[in-house]
């Protein structure tokens, strides 16, 4: 068996443990959605799995804007936008242009976004490195360019001397050098060492950053403008990306490029914008008005109430001595739980209390690395967070006691200090 089927095998054997507990590929049952709780096998879960950060999704104001849409101009207009796209596009990239500063294509998803600038944006004369972490998307992406020719190669997660190393050696023999990174990353909520990387752009002439910020717009920054570009400036060898499908509270993604010339030819030549459908009128509807909220100060408050449950996890995470993968002020958490099976074995346990989250295993995250994924929104209370903490300190320590698996390994996996508890005299 080659090593792309075995990996494969892992994950499908990975996904049907899930399944057969219950953990994975799970239906909402729920008739309506209030942000707060899903019901799924009979059961009401209070929810720390999703990525609307903001809880925009249930805003009456985006939901009387996506119906108006529909009204207006039907469930969807069917048209390729190298054709023929509807006005509500216009208005948003000139929204988003307000909150980002720079020119900006709204593509039908990230991932979209991606397949159709980076083909365009690097050629064979480049050479690529990614961050050992980036998100899967930017990979996906990447193996386009690759195909033709261009050279790839991965880092560990953010290393910037072994980035500075690389971008010397490989500067002998290519014309442009890109890093590709995410602003925070989606797994274990990490962030990018911003600083360090804009000291590289100015010691590099020829690096190129290209920086996905799906999981830090809306929620942080002026007028929701991200995590990236509220610790760093734009710089003219920069394009960032973001998504409207999380905190944004409706669907698509935002391509923002440091010159009117790099959009025109992303925009003129980019394969996911010259062939593929169009976002469909409910969600630009919804979409637009999420924007103006952005641009007004209705959305300062919003914000606080997000940062407030953010730091009470850490605070209640930190007393309770859990396994936090990292301590970042971002919405994305990751409480190691140790092998995939002590890990499923105890987010079930979890599921049945009443809570839901997301289990993450290889090739999400390296296979020590198993876990829960937990994330934080408005629509959560601060009540919510703490009995949630406390169900995942009883159960993981109870599941790993019954599978002799020890609990100090969880620690280790993430080079993460011991608590004292845990500490051999």
């Amino acid at each position: 068996m080659n090593k792309f089927s075995a990996a494969l095998k892992l994950v499908d054997q990975q996904i049907e443990l899930g399944k057969s507990l219950g953990v994975m590929q799970l239906s909402i049952d729920s008739d309506q959605l209030d942000g707060r709780i899903i019901n799924s096998q009979g059961i009401d879960f209070i929810n720390f799995g999703s990525c609307s950060y903001m809880g925009l999704e249930t805003d009456e104001r985006l939901r009387s804007a996506a119906i108006e849409a529909i009204n207006n101009f039907g469930t969807q207009y069917s048209s390729s936008r190298s054709y023929v796209s509807l006005g509500l596009y216009d208005k948003l990239e000139e929204g988003f242009e307000k909150i980002f500063g720079k020119p900006t294509i709204l593509a039908p998803s990230t991932s979209m976004g991606h397949f159709s600038a980076i083909p365009v944006l690097i050629g064979n004369d480049d050479a690529v490195i990614l961050d050992h972490q980036v998100h899967a998307s930017v990979r996906t992406a990447v193996s386009l360019v690759k195909a033709t020719g261009t050279h790839v190669e991965r880092i560990p997660h953010n290393d910037m001397k072994t980035l500075d190393s690389r971008i010397s050696e490989l500067s002998a023999e290519f014309d442009s050098i890109w890093y590709m990174c995410d602003g925070i990353y989606s797994m274990f909520g990490d962030v990018a060492p911003l600083k360090e990387l804009e000291q590289l752009l100015e010691k590099h002439p020829n690096l190129y950053l290209y920086i996905d910020d799906a999981h830090g717009v809306s929620w942080y920054g002026k007028n929701g403008r991200g995590y990236v570009l509220e610790h760093m400036d734009f710089h003219p060898r920069m394009v960032l990306t973001a998504s409207t499908s999380k905190s944004f509270g409706a669907g698509g993604g935002v391509i923002v490029f440091p010159n009117k010339e790099a959009k025109r030819m992303v925009r003129n030549c980019g394969g996911t914008l010259m062939f593929s459908g169009p976002l469909q009128p409910p969600v630009l509807g919804a979409l637009l008005e999420s924007v103006n909220l952005h641009l007004s100060t209705a959305i300062i408050p919003y914000q606080e109430e997000l940062k407030s449950n953010i730091n009470h996890f850490i605070q209640v995470a930190k007393e309770l001595e859990l396994p936090v993968a990292t301590e970042d002020l971002t919405p994305v958490f990751f409480i190691g739980t140790g092998s995939p099976q002590t890990s499923v074995i105890t987010a079930r346990k979890v599921m049945n209390l009443g809570y839901y989250m997301n289990m993450a295993s290889f090739p999400a995250v390296p296979y020590e690395n198993t876990g829960m994924r937990i994330t934080i929104t408005r629509h959560q209370k601060k009540e919510d967070i703490t009995n949630f903490l406390k169900t995942v300190a009883i159960q993981l320590e109870e599941t790993l006691r019954e599978n002799d698996f020890p609990y100090s390994k969880i620690f280790e996996a993430f080079g993460l200090p011991l608590p004292k508890r845990l500490r051999v005299a």
